[in-house]
């Protein structure tokens, strides 16, 4: 496994993150599968308060139990919880449904225009000052936004902004992207195989049922999925000459980047052990470059 740092922080986590939503549901080996990935390395763990009604955090608290100086713990606040007030209660909530005394990284999950942003940051700030948090952060929030809650903040820094980023759905690096590096601030990439598709699972003879969420999704519609597929191709051939998957050089393209850490969510073990099979490894130029050339010519 390989590590970096978050921000200007001495948060030192893996190049890549757990992302403990289970959205396929939980289930009795699901604090299995965050102790396998512990055990490979992946040292951050990705919640978020509303993920299975604080469920999710339970379960991450299980599978932490005795292991806690292992792991970095990201979890969110949720947008309907942004007054002052709320925050704190939502912070003491996740904090007894983890079972820990402090969250080392604490991030607003969605902005919400209903409610000042100088008033969730001054709780945040408290936060911090109370020991209950080590660093805060935000969610979904793009250039403008990161920019306002940093200017809320009296005490302390933005240090990382979770947001969609993949190689098939690169909007980030036109404002977002450059302004967090020039900032230092860390990008969390949520999403980096795009819903499934930079598995290599889809094809254009692949049928999704009516009713499915990816009925709904832009990137599983037309030409986006017929161009999307063009660059799963160029994933294909990198990942014979490596012995990979496309999935790994896809998660590997975001790694590779010192600002971004991607985070993978996995239900059982062998998708843990594939996703952690995406480091310890790099792609020359010419492969960077081939995917860069078909990406640009798809206008996606």
């Amino acid at each position: 496994m390989e590590y970096k740092r978050i921000g200007k922080t001495d948060l030192k986590v893996s190049s890549i993150g757990f992302g403990a939503a289970f959205r396929s549901g939980i289930t009795e080996d699901s604090p299995k599968v965050i102790r396998k990935a512990l055990s490979l390395g992946v040292n951050l763990i990705d919640i978020a308060e509303i993920y299975h009604r604080g469920r999710s955090e339970e379960v991450v608290g299980e599978a932490i139990r005795g292991r806690r100086d292992e792991v970095v713990i990201k979890t969110k606040v949720a947008r309907d919880h942004l007054k002052y007030n709320d925050v704190l209660k939502a912070a003491e909530g996740s904090l007894k449904r983890l079972g820990v005394n402090v969250i080392d990284l604490y991030l607003v999950h969605h902005p919400n225009p209903k409610i000042p942003i100088e008033e969730t940051m001054r709780a945040m700030e408290k936060l911090i000052d109370e020991g209950k948090v080590r660093y805060i952060g935000v969610s979904n929030f793009n250039a403008s936004l990161v920019k306002k809650a940093q200017e809320a903040l009296s005490r302390h820094e933005i240090v990382a902004d979770e947001v969609k980023y993949n190689l098939v759905e690169r909007e980030i690096e036109e404002e977002l992207l450059p302004y967090c590096k020039k900032e230092s601030i860390s990008i969390i990439a949520y999403s980096p195989l795009a819903r499934g598709m930079l598995t290599g699972k889809f094809d254009k003879e692949s049928e999704i049922p009516e009713g499915h969420w990816r009925k709904r999704d832009p990137l599983f519609q037309e030409p986006n999925f017929s161009r999307a597929l063009e660059l799963v191709e160029i994933l294909k051939k990198i990942a014979e000459n490596h012995d990979k998957t496309p999935g790994q050089v896809a998660l590997n393209w975001l790694a590779s980047k010192p600002e971004v850490v991607p985070i993978f969510g996995a239900s059982d073990i062998s998708q843990v052990e594939e996703n952690c099979g995406a480091v310890g490894w790099r792609m020359n130029d010419e492969e960077l470059q081939m995917i860069e050339t078909t990406y640009k010519k798809l206008n996606l």
